[in-house]
């Protein structure tokens, strides 16, 4: 991995003759800590590759020869389809994409046929946002919900059947600096909770399947203390709990997880 900046390791559903299960990395290789870059031309190189996992022993081994995918400079998440094997989606974490101010997102395709495996780009579209750091698609596989970290827009693309992504947003909502992440319940499936960085919030929203437009919850944030930082949460598998998860902000403000409560009747999410 050497010149490589950083890197975003997802574990996929897909599964090898084997039942060894892929992992996938996407290739973070231009900092970022000065600003976005500008992907000025459509970026060529390799930056997701496939590896299998061993679940004997935990070693990690290449895919093979055609093991990677050119989807985009600065891919920092890889989210999965639900119902859709091998269709995946790279964020790419950029300011300019196109010639527009505007991050972008490629539909990757993997098929982990141990005879002949294929990892093709079957297409990339902006994300009407710059420095998209995040991805979901919701539970019927309609739409893919994109964080857009530096532009602050939390947008919904429509996906179609096969996959694909339409270039038009369904909804784009400004959500403020630092829109770092997105989830939906795992209940009704239709509650949207976005931790905002930037403005110390969590947005709560509200998915129509139908057409994929937000709107907002009648309880629509819940706010923090000025440097509390949130940017991931995780749903409790047995309760209606949340673990949200803050960075740190100096001594006054360290980094932390934080326990919430999400009720999908009242539509209530509150700090514990």
């Amino acid at each position: 991995f050497t010149g490589w900046k950083m890197i975003a390791l997802l574990l996929s559903a897909c599964t090898t003759g084997l039942d060894d299960p892929v992992v996938l990395v996407g290739l973070y290789n231009t900092s970022t800590y000065s600003g976005h870059p500008a992907e000025t031309a459509s970026y060529v190189s390799p930056s997701v590759f496939a590896y299998t996992l061993s679940v004997e022993s935990g070693e990690i081994t290449s895919f093979g020869s055609r093991n990677s995918a050119p989807a985009g400079l600065n891919v920092s998440w890889i989210t999965r389809h639900p119902h859709l094997a091998g269709v995946m989606y790279a964020v790419s974490e950029v300011a300019e994409f196109n010639g527009s101010q505007t991050g972008s997102v490629a539909t990757v395709m993997f098929d982990p046929d141990l005879a002949s495996p294929t990892f093709t780009v079957k297409g990339r579209v902006a994300t009407h946002g710059t420095g998209p750091v995040f991805a979901t698609v919701d539970a019927t596989g309609s739409w893919l919900l994109v964080a857009n970290y530096a532009g602050g827009q939390l947008v919904v693309l429509p996906i179609g059947r096969d996959g694909l992504l339409s270039a038009e947003a369904a909804d784009i909502q400004f959500q403020g600096a630092g829109t770092h992440s997105v989830y939906l319940d795992p209940t009704l499936h239709e509650f949207v909770l976005s931790p905002v960085l930037g403005l110390d919030k969590v947005d709560l929203w509200r998915l129509n399947a139908t057409n994929g437009k937000l709107t907002p919850n009648r309880s629509p944030s819940l706010s923090f203390p000025a440097g509390f930082g949130p940017r991931h949460l995780a749903f409790s598998p047995i309760d209606p709990g949340i673990v949200l998860l803050a960075e740190e902000g100096g001594a006054a403000t360290p980094s932390r997880v934080t326990l919430c409560t999400f009720d999908s009747a009242s539509s209530m999410l509150a700090a514990v």
